[in-house]
């Protein structure tokens, strides 16, 4: 497993293990609450089935680069990350799949891949301009020297009688039996 597979598997646990959601988030005036199923019950309040954080604008002031905004900076910079964090819930889930998606997608495409580069090793061999087998393809031949080569990685340890690997099956021209 890859060090990024195993970091994706760690989000994943992370984000199953974490509050359903819906989340969303309450701007007050020097503070915010991130929660879930939040509906707005009126002018100030609200209600939630739980809550997931609770931001003051005054932790802004704590980082160094922070420490000359004034109040308004403060507020604003503690609704964007409420809203990240409340955003969170879906947006996590979202791009976990979406991960997945391009994996398989790319597992396919490498697949591909390398099912035309053996197809145009086959082609050129055919055409005469590859007189040698590529290092990681069986070296068996069938019809003499040079005639037609299996186009089987090295690893299917040398079986021609198999529905892909017969070597007839493997022939071009009039020989082709399959």
């Amino acid at each position: 497993m890859t060090a990024e597979q195993t970091r994706t598997d760690q989000i994943r646990a992370r984000e199953q293990a974490a509050t359903k959601g819906p989340w969303g988030f309450y701007d007050g005036d020097t503070y915010a609450n991130v929660a879930a199923d939040l509906q707005m019950t009126g002018r100030g309040s609200y209600q939630c089935r739980q809550q997931i954080a609770r931001l003051e604008d005054e932790d802004v002031f704590d980082d160094q680069e922070q420490q000359d905004w004034d109040n308004e900076q403060a507020s604003e910079q503690m609704t964007a990350n409420a809203a990240f964090i409340a955003h969170a819930r879906e947006d996590i889930p979202f791009l976990l799949q979406r991960i997945a998606e391009l994996e398989t997608e790319l597992a396919q495409a490498q697949a591909n891949t390398q099912q035309y580069y053996t197809a145009l090793q086959g082609v050129a061999r055919r055409a005469g301009r590859d007189t040698e087998p590529a290092q990681d393809q069986c070296t068996a031949e069938y019809g003499g020297p040079g005639y037609t080569r299996c186009e089987l990685a090295t690893d299917h340890n040398g079986r021609h009688d198999s529905a892909l690997g017969n070597l007839r099956r493997a022939t071009w021209g009039g020989d082709a039996d399959g």
